[in-house]
């Protein structure tokens, strides 16, 4: 994988913080931006039942956990939960909401360097994460380090071949350069810092995880929004529901048109 190393941690954890309170909200809206939540925690969730789940009292991690977004799910399943996060804030409302739960273990960290002994957890998880890490093949081998011999890893992906963040990237954003500070001045909206996020294909992460020996047992994309910036805003209810109607390619030939994937694969014995 090759290296593009970021320097923005602080950044990173600032947004994370001011934005922690409203955080988990996006799991229940119907914008096209909380069906990307939605729709990547169901596919991580779809491969963690899948055969190699760690059911029936297993170690959960969740690096960069948000405020314990998947805790929930994990407890139904007899898990014991960890997540780690670079937000103070995000942790901070991960604990309020398990308060006194002796399941769910919350704390701050960076995923390059977590503070776990080498073959801990059964199952190691992460999304909406790796993209923006300072390092991101040291994070990938941290968690792999963390993982018991027969663990599950899961991770959630930006697809680079996305035509949405295609257009976005290197269309939409810089035609609307010089007015998005005028923007967000007058809509009041918090603005997003420069914040760089990786792009990946599956092919570059597979070979990643096969050269750590890792066996890549799935991979489901997700997250077919067709509508093209600025149209997702103007008709956000509708692209979630065009988005939702498109779920079945996960897997076909057409899955490169989604905005990201979740692969699944197991630490050998």
């Amino acid at each position: 994988m090759k290296q593009i190393r970021f320097g923005q941690r602080k950044h990173v954890a600032e947004y994370f913080n001011k934005t922690a309170e409203g955080y988990y909200q996006w799991y229940d809206d119907d914008s096209w931006l909380g069906y990307a939540f939605i729709i990547r925690k169901a596919r991580v969730l779809e491969l963690f039942d899948a055969e190699g789940g760690a059911l029936d009292g297993g170690k959960v991690l969740d690096v960069g956990c948000g405020p314990a977004v998947m805790a929930e799910d994990m407890l139904e399943r007899n898990c014991e939960f960890w997540g780690v996060d670079v937000s103070k804030e995000m942790i901070h409302q991960g604990k309020e909401r398990f308060k006194g739960n002796d399941k769910v273990h919350l704390s701050t960290g960076t995923a390059e360097v977590l503070e776990f002994p080498d073959n801990t957890f059964d199952t190691v998880m992460s999304m909406g994460v790796i993209e923006f890490v300072d390092n991101d093949q040291q994070a990938l081998e941290e968690m792999m380090r963390v993982l018991k011999p027969g663990g599950t890893l899961i991770v959630a992906f930006i697809n680079k071949y996305s035509p949405f963040r295609l257009w976005r990237d290197f269309v939409f954003y810089p035609l609307t350069a010089l007015v998005r500070p005028i923007y967000y001045r007058f809509s009041k909206r918090l603005r997003k810092p420069h914040i760089k996020q990786r792009t990946y294909t599956e092919t570059q992460i597979r070979n990643v995880l096969s050269q750590n020996k890792l066996v890549v047992s799935d991979a489901v994309f997700c997250n077919f929004n067709i509508f093209l910036p600025p149209l997702e805003h103007v008709f956000s209810r509708l692209s979630a529901v065009v988005s939702s109607k498109l779920e079945f390619l996960g897997r076909s030939k057409l899955k490169w048109i989604a905005g990201g994937f979740v692969l699944k694969a197991r630490k050998p014995e």
